[in-house]
């Protein structure tokens, strides 16, 4: 059985996770979390790479959303 695994705080730097999410063992992305304040839910993971549409969401965080993951990643520059 996968575990729902999100990242916190989507950024640049975790995009390529989420492009090459498919090679992760033993995980399946659940949720892409950016902080509330940057208005960005709903919107394609390009829209922080500039990359192509990849057909994954970017999700507002909220505790309530964060019940439905087993593991967080967080990401401290």
């Amino acid at each position: 059985m996968h575990k729902r695994l999100s990242l916190f705080p989507m950024n640049r730097d975790l995009c390529a996770v989420a492009r090459y999410a498919d090679l992760l063992c033993e995980y399946k992305l659940a949720h892409l979390f950016v902080p509330r304040y940057l208005r960005m839910e709903g919107y394609d993971v390009c829209r922080l790479d500039g990359g192509t549409h990849t057909s994954m969401s970017l999700t507002d965080y909220s505790k309530d959303k964060l019940r439905e993951c087993d593991v967080l990643y967080i990401d401290y520059d």
